[in-house]
């Protein structure tokens, strides 16, 4: 059970975690976290949905792959691609 200043540590760091969600999920600017040994998004921003029409679900469930063939020319697509398997293929656990 946590004492008196345990609570309020802890509903403090919920609130400043709850402030910090909804400033990302303010933002227009597209912030999101990689999970390098999945390939995909482990938080993808609300504007990337908006800014691109691409639903948020499609965003995590096809990761990276699906903002980046859309965004970049053919052969930057496949530099981006070989660089992003190589931190794969780096990360722990691989």
């Amino acid at each position: 059970m946590l004492s008196g200043s345990g609570r309020k540590k802890a509903s403090a760091k919920t609130l400043e975690e709850q402030f910090l969600h909804e400033l990302i999920d303010s933002s227009e600017h597209i912030l999101f976290r990689v999970d390098f040994v999945r390939g995909g998004f482990d938080y993808i921003s609300p504007s990337a949905s908006a800014l691109y029409g691409i639903p948020p679900d499609e965003l995590y469930r096809n990761g990276l792959r699906v903002l980046l063939k859309n965004n970049f020319d053919p052969q930057g697509f496949e530099r981006f691609q070989t660089h992003i398997l190589e931190l794969c293929r780096a990360s722990p656990g691989q």
